[in-house]
């Protein structure tokens, strides 16, 4: 007795896809990099901004900042003012000119 296996076309559940696509509409989680060289205050606001449902990334210094912001969009850049390299509001200039659809908090 041979078993059938139907293909993904095949398939059909509505339940399941009704989810599918709710969760399509929902939007994608707000990407914030936190940009801090105190590893416990970096890893504070890490901490708040999952728990507030938000994706967070991390960087210790500004060159790791860019770099991120070149490898992974993100909607907000949250950084210290105080942070080796640039600086806080060099980062900052720099961020509004390279991506100015980013939103800057210090």
């Amino acid at each position: 007795m041979a078993t059938e296996i139907s293909t993904v076309r095949d398939w059909e559940c509505p339940q399941l896809e009704s989810e599918i696509e709710i969760i399509a509409e929902q939007p994608a989680p707000i990407s914030i990099l936190i940009v801090d060289d105190e590893d416990s205050a970096r890893e504070l606001c890490r901490d708040v901004v999952l728990e507030c449902g938000f994706h967070g990334q991390l960087a210790s210094t500004t060159e790791q900042a860019l770099e991120t912001l070149d490898d992974h969009p993100v909607d907000i850049l949250l950084t210290d003012l105080r942070v080796p390299n640039l600086g806080g509001l060099e980062l900052l200039q720099r961020v509004r000119k390279l991506y100015p659809q980013v939103g800057c908090w210090f």
